[in-house]
Formats: C-alpha cells, sequence, structure tokens
C-alpha cells in the first residue's frame, strides 16, 4: 500500500541502491556506488488517501521495495512510501502525503505470493497468502 496517488498506472524502476552506513539497516539510491534493482510494479486500486500496488522484484537487494517505492521519481524512483514505514518514509515524503504507522502499527506490505527451488530437492515450492489489509 502506497501512500498519496503515483503518476502513472504500472512502471518499472530501478535505481541502484547501496547500504547507508551512517544509518543501518537503511539502504540509499547510488548512482556511482550503487548495486543494481528492478522492480516492476502496478496499481491495483485507488483508496482515499493511498493506493493498493503490487510490487514485482525483479534483482534481490534488501530493502528495495521500500527504497524505490520513496524514492523520488526524478531520482528513479516511484515517489511514494509505503504506507507504515517507518525506516524510509522520512525525507522522501511529498507535501501532504502521509507517511504514518497505521492501525496495529505495522507496514503495509504484504508477500502475496513466493516461489523458490527448494535448494536440498530442487523441487518448485510455492506459497500463497491473501493480503490481510
Amino acid at each position: 500500500m502506497a501512500s498519496g496517488t503515483p503518476s502513472c498506472p504500472i512502471s518499472r524502476v530501478n535505481p541502484p541502491i547501496r547500504l547507508d552506513p551512517e544509518n543501518r539497516p537503511r539502504q540509499i539510491v547510488d548512482g556511482l556506488h550503487g548495486r543494481e534493482s528492478v522492480t516492476r510494479w502496478r496499481v491495483l486500486s485507488y483508496e482515499t488517501d493511498r493506493t493498493r500496488v503490487e510490487f514485482s522484484p525483479i534483482t534481490g537487494r534488501a530493502h528495495r521495495l521500500r527504497v524505490h517505492a520513496a524514492t523520488s521519481i526524478a531520482r528513479g524512483g516511484i515517489g511514494h512510501c509505503i504506507v507504515g514505514d517507518v525506516l524510509d518514509s522520512n525525507g522522501y515524503r511529498r507535501a501532504g502525503e502521509v507517511g504514518r504507522l497505521v492501525p496495529g502499527g505495522r507496514m503495509m506490505l504484504h508477500a502475496s505470493f513466493l516461489a523458490f527451488n527448494d535448494p536440498g530437492t530442487g523441487e518448485r515450492v510455492e506459497a500463497g497468502s491473501p493480503s490481510p489489509f
């Protein structure tokens, strides 16, 4: 769930990210020293002050979804932080947007589907779980 209303309904973002050593575990966009990081996203529905978004991570980087959501469009991101994200909402919030904790005190990010090959057997494992919000 992203705060506000993204300007386009579907996109692919790829700002390179790296660890912020001064503010662990936070990751930051860094065009010089960052590592490749790609996320596809699309709007599922618009709500009053937030937007239900589906994120599809392409490359594996820690915290990339929250960084890509919060990073401004000018720097290659979506420009709308994940609702309840206390690490990345400060400093990236646009005027009038809400970067607050929600009832229940959780970040509004949920993995609805995961798939991977079991490292021991090589078998494909898939699991799904509907969003609780």
